[in-house]
């Protein structure tokens, strides 16, 4: 139970920045990924594969993020 005291307390600053620059970064990967499966726009393969990885280490930097807390 103690994640979930982590998850709702408070978030100090510097946190919240990485949160957010995070969860901005993860979706403009996720925005290349499906734009690149949908067709509308053809990148290069190495594009898509670290925009693959950038996703994901965006997502979890979000969640390491999110579960620091102040004391």
């Amino acid at each position: 139970m103690e994640v979930l005291n982590r998850v709702k307390a408070k978030t100090p600053s510097f946190f919240k920045k990485v949160r957010k620059f995070a969860v901005i970064l993860s979706v403009v990967a996720t925005s290349i990924i499906g734009a690149q499966k949908s067709g509308e726009i053809d990148f290069p393969d190495f594009i898509y594969q670290i925009s693959k990885y950038i996703a994901f280490m965006a997502a979890t930097a979000a969640v390491i993020a999110q579960t620091t807390k102040e004391d």
